[in-house]
């Protein structure tokens, strides 16, 4: 649907006697159809998400058209100038109230907007302050402690502020910020700390780029991935047939950086066969040639072998028989809990560095939000599936994305209250002993896979955002 279009049906619901109760409520009639929200929340299910029509709606000026624009606009395009432009056309509280608690506390903004509109003269984007604060401490109680704190000060500065809309935002932020601080300090006083196994797909580099796969490279980013990790304990899985260009020597140069980081290697296969589509003897002999690098890297045969694509087995007869042969070669396997899609954000940042650094600074940028979201949802499945909190074991890939973006990724494990553990330690919890009955072509985390196995309702994790999907669709087109 067209901007045009859309104004043409709010205005076939338009509704006097609704706009004259609005106005009792101290809501501005100024543009106002009197349409109510119910409708605009049905409409804007049958549009979808869409920044530039929700920029359209918003420049119409219309009551109705503002809060339908709040409800369909994309959190994950919205700027800093769009929010304050917005923040500057707010006339009634409703508009504003619906823009901070659709949209405005979704962006990556939120905090920093939060924060400056405090400080505002117009009514209005004061209130949106507040508004955007309360609205924050019903939607990110994930948040560290701190962020919330920070805001005490600036709704002690505002309480002096007897402008009605003020008066009663701020009263609003008080009650919510205040909830949720001592639902976080209760929390703490019990929580014991998280702990999560850090482990990389995909050595020397995974698949995000097919450029840069040289030595002195490939060196450069290992080595920038790896500074931040001295002193966590880290495995890092190899695929020895992405190492072509490297040849055997090059290959080893670089698996010692690894073993001498502290990290320790195991067993990805050679060329990441597919246990879906590859035979069981093929993929069997592939897995063994791989093991001869990660032999020669650690001094030893490695003790753990990841799945590729977390393919375990098609059937009962494929699965069992992987596992037969992985028992017979003393390896165990690496299970994963905090599954992603980290390969493709990945897969969109890499040729964005040189062709579009704005568009590779916005892909990091959502990648670090899209990561914490993804923790926060397997925490809470975690508990639903085990009953309690255990060891996590995440699965990023060995890419540039995360070696640009690995400090930001530590510092918000720690936030989370993680403690970093090696996966021998993680593995010792009895949760890992679960029965796990699932066979099929599905890969996904071993949260799942028990969930299945206890006839548990499915329940997915956050997908990435959609135009990081199309981003890479349209990459894949061209290669």
């Amino acid at each position: 649907m067209e901007a045009p279009e859309i104004l043409r049906a709010l205005r076939a619901e338009a509704n006097p006697a609704n706009v004259a109760g609005m106005a009792r409520y101290g809501i501005s009639t100024n543009g106002t159809l009197g349409v109510p929200v119910k409708s605009l929340r049905k409409l804007a299910k049958s549009i979808g998400r869409d920044h530039r029509l929700a920029l359209e709606l918003w420049d119409s000026g219309i009551h109705e058209a503002r809060i339908l624009a709040t409800i369909i606009d994309d959190p994950a395009l919205v700027t800093k100038r769009q929010m304050d432009r917005w923040a500057r056309d707010f006339d009634s509280w409703d508009v504003c109230d619906q823009a901070c608690q659709n949209l405005f506390r979704y962006t990556p903004h939120a905090w920093e907007m939060a924060a400056k509109w405090s400080a505002a003269r117009p009514e209005f984007v004061r209130r949106a302050a507040f508004a955007l604060m309360a609205g924050l401490a019903v939607k990110a109680k994930s948040a560290p402690r701190e962020r919330f704190e920070a805001f005490l000060p600036l709704i002690a500065a505002a309480s002096t502020d007897r402008r009605n809309m003020v008066k009663k935002s701020v009263a609003w932020a008080r009650r919510c910020v205040t909830q949720v601080l001592l639902l976080l300090i209760s929390l703490a006083a019990f929580a014991q700390p998280r702990k999560v196994a850090i482990t990389i797909d995909d050595l020397p580099r995974g698949g995000d780029s097919r450029d840069a796969r040289d030595l002195v490279s490939i060196r450069v980013l290992t080595s920038k991935l790896l500074d931040p990790l001295r002193g966590i304990p880290v495995i890092g899985f190899v695929n020895g047939g992405r190492a072509e260009q490297l040849g055997a020597p090059g290959l080893q140069t670089i698996l010692k950086l690894w073993v001498d980081s502290g990290a320790t290697l195991g067993n990805h296969t050679w060329s990441h066969p597919d246990l879906n589509t590859t035979p069981l003897a093929d993929y069997e002999a592939d897995l063994l040639r791989g093991e001869a690098a990660v032999s020669q890297a650690l001094g030893r045969p490695p003790l753990y072998f990841r799945h590729p694509f977390l393919h375990a087995g098609k059937d009962t007869a494929t699965r069992r028989g992987l596992e037969e042969f992985l028992g017979e070669h003393h390896y165990r396997i690496a299970p994963v809990t905090l599954d992603n899609s980290d390969w493709m954000f990945a897969a969109v940042y890499a040729p964005a560095l040189k062709a579009d650094p704005a568009l590779a600074a916005r892909v990091r940028e959502t990648y670090l939000v899209y990561m914490d979201s993804i923790f926060a949802f397997f925490e809470q499945r975690t508990r639903e599936v085990v009953g309690r909190d255990i060891p996590q074991v995440l699965l990023i890939h060995a890419s540039r994305l995360n070696a640009d973006s690995m400090p930001a990724l530590l510092a918000m494990m720690r936030r989370r209250g993680y403690q970093f553990v090696s996966l021998e330690d993680a593995l010792k919890d009895p949760a890992y002993s679960l029965p796990d009955n699932y066979y099929g072509t599905g890969g996904f985390s071993w949260i799942h896979r028990w969930s299945r196995t206890k006839g548990m309702p499915n329940k997915g994790e956050p997908d990435e955002p959609g135009w990081i999907a199309e981003a890479y669709r349209n990459l894949q087109k061209v290669q």
